[in-house]
């Protein structure tokens, strides 16, 4: 008996390291059902109305306090803190999509070049478990790719869904992850054409684990409502049964 509970120990431990090695990431590409999901818990946003104009052609690091967006591969384009970014307007039939060139019409960070397209990170000041922004592909001929702890997202949000006219090109991307992490990269996926507009905006972040304020709420640095929508993992939840009816057995066999 002490070995066949030996052996669940075991097995419940390897589970566990295994798990551990293995984000569990929540996407959202709705920006109302991200905020819904973080469940009043304090959050940091970045819009860029208040930072100048400020571009780069070579590798940077721009501070921003609590997010740096940085390049080391600018590709002989320009990125930065922009108004605007080029787009392909003779795609699209009349009527237009307003501020084509823009995120939302304000101030973004952005790319416009025709050199292949940058990659770039954004990086934060402490470990993180939330990121989310509104995104903009202006050149219909390109695509951009975002990752975070080993993860690739292209499709959604950054899938040729554009390349159909007058399709949207716009839209939200979020995730939470169960597992922090201190940057994000961007990268093109595909290029065609002769521009490379992209743009990032309305950043958020946060520093609490939301995973860990849905299983426990009361923790001082939760808020009083939970955070709704963060469904705790399953894996963890498997591995608390797991050793819940162990303790069953053990009472059992006593």
């Amino acid at each position: 008996m002490f070995k066949k509970h030996q052996t669940a120990l075991l097995l419940s431990a390897m589970f566990a390291s295994s798990m551990a090695q293995s984000a569990i990431i929540t996407t959202y590409t709705d920006r109302d059902a991200f905020i819904s999901a973080l469940g009043g818990l304090t959050i940091i946003e970045e819009d860029f109305n208040s930072r100048p104009l400020q571009t780069f052609d070579a590798a940077f690091s721009l501070d921003l306090g609590d997010f740096t967006v940085s390049s080391d591969d600018v590709a002989g384009d320009t990125i930065g803190v922009t108004d605007v970014v080029y787009d392909n307007d003779h795609w699209w039939d009349e009527p237009k999509p307003e501020n084509l060139g823009s995120v939302d019409g304000t101030r973004f960070f952005g790319i416009n070049g025709s050199a292949g397209g940058p990659s770039f990170d954004v990086s934060f000041s402490t470990e993180r478990y939330v990121f989310g922004f509104d995104w903009l592909d202006g050149d219909v001929t390109d695509s951009y790719a975002m990752t975070v702890l080993g993860e690739v997202y292209e499709s959604p949000p950054f899938d040729s869904g554009y390349l159909i006219r007058n399709s949207p090109y716009r839209g939200f991307f979020g995730v939470i992850s169960d597992t922090a992490f201190t940057d994000v990269s961007f990268y093109q996926t595909a290029a065609g054409g002769d521009i490379a507009g992209f743009g990032i905006d309305n950043l958020i972040t946060s520093q609490i684990d939301v995973v860990t304020c849905v299983q426990n709420p009361d923790l001082p640095e939760c808020t009083e409502e939970p955070a709704n929508g963060v469904p705790v993992p399953a894996p963890m939840a498997l591995i608390g049964l797991g050793l819940a009816a162990f303790g069953f057995s053990r009472k059992r066999k006593a």
